[in-house]
């Protein structure tokens, strides 16, 4: 048998189940019709009701630069390529360990990080510069 996936529903199924028990319906009807584990949907509509229900977050340490400083950064690349300088992953590394010693002098970025930041940040991609050998029409 195949593993389960982590998530057999969408926060908005969640969110109608809840609605549904604080309205007044069964939570095992509404767990059954659902597919939402009976306990987990009862915890979270006590956290509802409670008002100390957390919304989902990214799982994993943040990234090491801030949001500020990467869109600073996707300005910086998108600049150089319209400019006719495109970066390439090297660049890309220097510029945003600059980023981070400024933050932190003991911080710096790696090839993960590069690859987690083009993940993140999906309207760029990785271009590097051809010699032409003559003029094109």
């Amino acid at each position: 048998m195949a593993p389960l996936t982590r998530s057999r529903y969408t926060p908005a199924e969640l969110h109608q189940a809840i609605q549904d028990v604080i309205s007044g319906q069964s939570g095992r009807f509404v767990s059954g019709k659902s597919k939402i584990p009976y306990l987990t949907l009862m915890r979270k509509v006590r956290e509802t009701k409670a008002g100390t229900l957390v919304p989902p977050q990214r799982r994993g340490p943040p990234p090491i630069l801030p949001r500020d400083c990467e869109s600073d950064l996707v300005a910086w690349i998108t600049a150089m390529q319209q400019d006719g300088h495109p970066v390439d992953r090297h660049m890309i590394l220097i510029k945003g360990n600059q980023l981070v010693r400024q933050l932190d002098p003991l911080g710096s970025v790696s090839g993960g990080w590069y690859k987690r930041f083009m993940q993140r940040h999906t309207q760029l991609t990785s271009r590097s510069a051809q010699v032409i050998s003559h003029a094109r029409n």
